[in-house]
């Protein structure tokens, strides 16, 4: 769980508060239970403004699925790759 954590926090990026237009600072992150969705928190150092941002670590940040990166153990090689 602490490594769910860990990696969501790293892949973030601040948001800018609405009042201010500067990066806000990390607060802390919680792992919301209901859902498995993680819940982080921001603070602008200027106004003390709070922002949350919700992520669902299972998604990829693009909304794609992940890519599989494996391949089948062995290639069937066509007749047409043979004679060539």
């Amino acid at each position: 769980m602490v490594d769910k954590l860990r990696r969501s926090v790293e892949d973030l990026e601040a948001p800018e508060c609405e009042n201010c237009k500067v990066a806000m600072k990390w607060h802390s992150s919680q792992l919301l239970r209901t859902t498995g969705k993680i819940l982080h928190r921001f603070f602008c150092p200027n106004c003390s403004r709070i922002s949350e941002v919700v992520k669902d670590p299972a998604a990829s940040s693009d909304g794609q699925p992940p890519i599989k990166h494996s391949l089948p153990r062995f290639v069937v090689a066509s007749e047409d790759s043979c004679a060539a």
